[in-house]
C-alpha cells in the first residue's frame, strides 16, 4: 500500500452556489482543490484501493448526499495517492488492433486479488477500465457501470471542439442517486480538464522546435498505431 500523503493545511466550507459542480483535482505545488458530498468522502476514504459502493454506505443524515463541501488543502507525499491513481497497477495494461480500431485495458490493484478465485466469477469491468477507440475521433471508456463518450472534431490545424457524456443504463441508474452519478459526470470531466492542459503544455514544447525527434515508449505503442492510420488515411 502506498505511503499516504500528509496533509498541512486544510479548509473546508459548505457550498451554496447550486452551479458549482462536483470534482476533485491536484494542482501545482502540493495543492489539493476539491467540492464533494460528505458521502462522496466516505467512498473515497473507506474504500481503498477504490471507491465504496453506495449500498456499503449505510445510515447517516440526507444532506450527506446533497450539500457539497468545498476542500481545499496544501499536502506533502505522492501525488497519486491524493489524485487517487493509486487504485491502477503503475504501466500495467494489454491492447490489441481490430482493424484501424483498437482496444485496451488498464489494470486495477484488485486484479491481483482474483488468483484462487472461480472464472466464472470474474468480471474484468470490476477490475479494469476498458478503453476503445473508434478511428478516427471517438473513444469510449468503460466503468464499473458507466460509459464515458469522447469524440473530437478538428477545425483547424490548432483547435478542435470535444464532446463528451456519459451513458448509464436504465437498471444502473435506478440502483444509486442522481449525485452519484453528477459526481461520476464531473470528476471523469475534471480530469479531461487536467489532460488537455497537460496536452497543450505538450504542443507548446513541440513548436519549440527543441526537440527534433520524439520517441514512444514501449508503453506507447498504441500511439504510432494511431498516427500509422492516420497518414494512411490522409495519404
Amino acid at each position: 500500500m502506498p505511503v499516504a500523503a500528509t496533509f498541512e493545511v486544510v479548509s473546508v466550507k459548505r457550498v451554496t452556489d447550486p452551479s458549482v459542480q462536483l470534482g476533485a483535482r491536484t494542482m501545482g505545488g502540493g495543492r489539493l482543490s476539491a467540492v464533494l458530498t460528505v458521502r462522496a468522502l466516505v467512498s473515497l476514504a473507506y474504500g481503498y484501493p477504490d471507491t465504496l459502493r453506495d449500498a456499503q454506505i449505510v445510515g447517516g443524515p440526507s444532506w450527506m448526499s446533497t450539500d457539497r463541501f468545498e476542500i481545499n488543502a496544501t499536502f506533502e507525499g505522492p501525488v497519486a495517492v491524493v489524485s487517487h491513481d493509486h487504485r491502477f497497477l503503475d504501466n500495467i495494461a494489454t491492447y490489441e488492433r481490430m482493424g484501424n480500431h483498437m482496444r485496451w485495458a488498464a489494470a486495477k490493484r484488485t486484479l491481483t486479488e482474483l488468483e484462487g478465485q472461480p472464472k466464472e466469477s470474474w468480471r474484468i469491468r470490476d477490475h479494469a477500465i476498458v478503453f476503445y477507440s473508434l478511428f478516427p475521433n471517438t473513444v469510449l471508456t468503460y466503468t464499473q457501470d458507466h460509459c464515458g463518450v469522447f469524440t473530437s472534431f478538428p477545425i483547424g490545424p490548432e483547435e478542435a471542439v470535444l464532446h463528451f457524456s456519459v451513458l448509464v443504463s436504465p437498471e444502473e441508474r435506478a440502483k444509486k442517486p442522481d449525485s452519484y452519478w453528477e459526481a461520476n459526470r464531473n470528476l471523469f470531466a475534471s480530469a479531461l480538464v487536467e489532460d488537455l492542459g497537460i496536452g497543450e503544455t505538450i504542443q507548446r514544447n513541440c513548436h519549440t522546435g527543441a526537440n527534433r525527434q520524439q520517441t514512444f515508449g514501449k508503453f506507447e505503442k498504441a500511439l504510432g498505431w494511431y498516427h500509422a492510420e492516420i497518414d494512411r488515411a490522409v495519404a
